[in-house]
């Protein structure tokens, strides 16, 4: 357990988890527009739609591996830094484990949803320069707190700000 001046591994989720997700946004969906679109602009993709690939496998041979790498970055991103400092100052007694592997779970499923939205624009558009720009203003807006929690819960910057408040976490 952490020492009266250390900060534990759970009250640093709690402090952190925030400003974690929100950096690591926009090299995620910069990444999802590479991934999807990257061939589409070197024309790769149309000659595999020219020598008889399904539309569909095309498709899907770029958003699920753009998904699956990019949810697992968002994970490590997220986990490295609680681990880093569970191990130095441990758990703690503020935040119990089991809450906070339901709000990972929750912070990761509104992470989901917003890749899937972004691999859609990047299909939509066909140019990851442009799907760059979306991502850019929606890290904008993200961080200029104009979506508060009193948005419409349709909005997934609403969703993640809904997440980050942890004042009821604390015991």
């Amino acid at each position: 357990y952490a020492t009266s001046g250390d900060v534990s591994g759970g009250e640093f989720f709690v402090e952190n988890v925030s400003m974690i997700v929100q950096l690591i946004q926009l090299p995620i969906l910069m990444l999802v527009g590479q991934m999807c679109v990257g061939d589409f602009i070197d024309k790769t993709a149309n000659f595999e739609l020219m020598g008889g690939h399904r539309r569909w496998e095309v498709y899907l041979g770029r958003a699920i591996p753009a998904i699956v790498v990019t949810m697992l970055l968002s994970l490590i991103s997220i986990i490295i830094p609680v681990v880093f400092m569970t191990c130095l100052a441990g758990w703690g007694i503020e935040v119990i484990f089991s809450h906070f592997i339901l709000r990972l779970s929750m912070i990761l499923l509104v992470q989901l949803r917003l890749i899937c939205m972004f691999v859609f624009f990047s299909f939509l558009v066909k140019n990851q320069y442009v799907v760059m720009g979306i991502a850019y203003l929606y890290f904008a807006l993200h961080l200029s707190g104009i979506f508060s929690e009193t948005a419409s819960p349709m909005l997934t910057i609403t969703n993640f700000n809904l997440l980050y408040g942890m004042g009821g976490w604390y015991t």
